[in-house]
């Protein structure tokens, strides 16, 4: 859905045997900020020979560890049992661009939609309720009680050619899934470094005689009191 490939780190481990009478659940990816001791799943894996896992989700020039553990079913009287974290593996990725993305957990529209953005302008705006934020394509719009603190972003599509469409086409996968299954959008900033979960809030155009660049606004909420 774009020209550049959305960033993301390759997670792979050996294949666990279950010794009888332990039955096979599922594997858990668990991943932390380095030099930090509390471990975040972020990933369930429920088949067997499934032994690698891609993170779409880690801010631009941030250090990670990953460990993988596994849980097994012991039966009637036995329970579930969980395996000890293994070695943790570090790594990083650093990008220079700035995507939009599906960031449903496990979801393969994690990988395959999503849309890389250019330019951006960002601004802190604190605000007291009632306060409505319109969504784009959302019959209903989100309303905050409460005070809250809102940052405000800015960007342009890329896009080269007024005929391709699907830059386009990508956004209104993300708009109809925001919509319709209410699928967290994830905006990540390769020059700034943010990981911001986010709402699409407008859409406007710039059209000149010769393109067609559409303009998202997207808003981060921070609610003190109820949402």
């Amino acid at each position: 859905m774009a020209y550049a490939p959305l960033p993301g780190l390759l997670v792979s481990w050996p294949l666990v045997t279950p010794v009888a009478p332990d039955t096979f659940v599922q594997y858990n990816v668990k991943r932390r900020a380095a030099g930090t001791t509390t471990w975040t799943r972020i990933a369930t894996i429920p088949t067997l020979t499934v032994t690698r896992y891609t993170d779409y989700t880690p801010a631009s020039g941030q250090n990670y560890e990953y460990a993988v553990t596994w849980t097994s079913n012991r039966g009637a009287s036995g329970g579930v049992f969980e395996s000890a974290e293994g070695p943790a593996v570090a790594g990083s990725v650093t990008f220079p661009g700035s995507f939009l993305q599906d960031a449903t957990p496990q979801s393969v529209n994690a990988a395959n939609t999503y849309v890389q953005l250019r330019g951006n302008m960002r601004q802190n705006e604190p605000r007291q309720s009632p306060t409505i934020t319109p969504v784009w394509g959302r019959a209903q719009p989100t309303i905050a009680f409460g005070s809250y603190r809102a940052t405000h972003y800015t960007y342009q599509l890329i896009t080269h050619d007024p005929a391709d469409q699907t830059l386009w086409q990508g956004l209104v996968l993300l708009q109809i899934q925001q919509q319709t299954t209410g699928a967290p959008l994830l905006l990540r900033t390769g020059d700034m470094g943010d990981r911001l979960f986010v709402i699409l809030s407008k859409l406007t155009r710039a059209d000149p005689p010769w393109e067609y660049i559409p303009a998202l606004e997207f808003e981060e909420l921070y609610v003190s009191e109820a949402t």
